[in-house]
């Protein structure tokens, strides 16, 4: 990525369908994202329903703000795996950094979500028993850890509460 090609480096794409559009990474800007969404008007003026990043990588997915207000939006929110419901979510990554993301999800307007794994459900609802476990899940965590508890035990007891 370069100031001169703005991010504009990953190969970015759309499906036409019967009824609506399905737009394949978004490009690594906004205004990436924008000359696309432009480019995917000239060729047709069905509803953009679907945004679809293929992987996480900033060149493949930072353009996804120029899509953000849906044509035709179904009030539903998928989330992959930042949430779960009933199951137990696996965490690979910052406990404070997931719940600040859950209070920053909160704010989406949806009626209705998608979890990455377990049922549908309403929104923005279905936040409350994640957070509450990973709220516990950290507090035990911190306690467990000033005691001196070894991980094996700790990983058996931590949140044990809310699983």
């Amino acid at each position: 990525m370069s100031v001169e090609n703005e991010g504009a480096i990953a190969n970015v794409g759309f499906v036409v369908g019967g009824n609506a559009v399905a737009v394949i990474d978004t490009g690594g800007s906004v205004r990436e994202g924008r000359r696309f969404r432009a480019a995917v008007r000239q060729v047709t003026d069905k509803p953009i329903r679907y945004v679809i990043n293929t992987h996480a990588h900033p060149d493949h997915v930072f353009g996804n703000a120029a899509f953000e207000a849906p044509d035709d939006g179904s009030e539903t929110l998928f989330t992959g795996d930042l949430l779960f419901m009933q199951h137990v979510p696996v965490l690979d990554g910052s406990i404070r950094g997931w719940l600040k993301t859950i209070d920053e999800l909160a704010s989406l307007p949806a009626a209705n979500v998608i979890p990455g794994h377990g049922l549908a459900t309403e929104w923005p609802g279905a936040l409350s028993g994640e957070r509450t476990y990973l709220k516990r899940l950290a507090s035990d965590c911190r306690d467990l850890i000033k005691r001196g508890v070894p991980l094996a035990e700790a990983a058996q007891i931590a949140a044990i509460s809310e699983r």
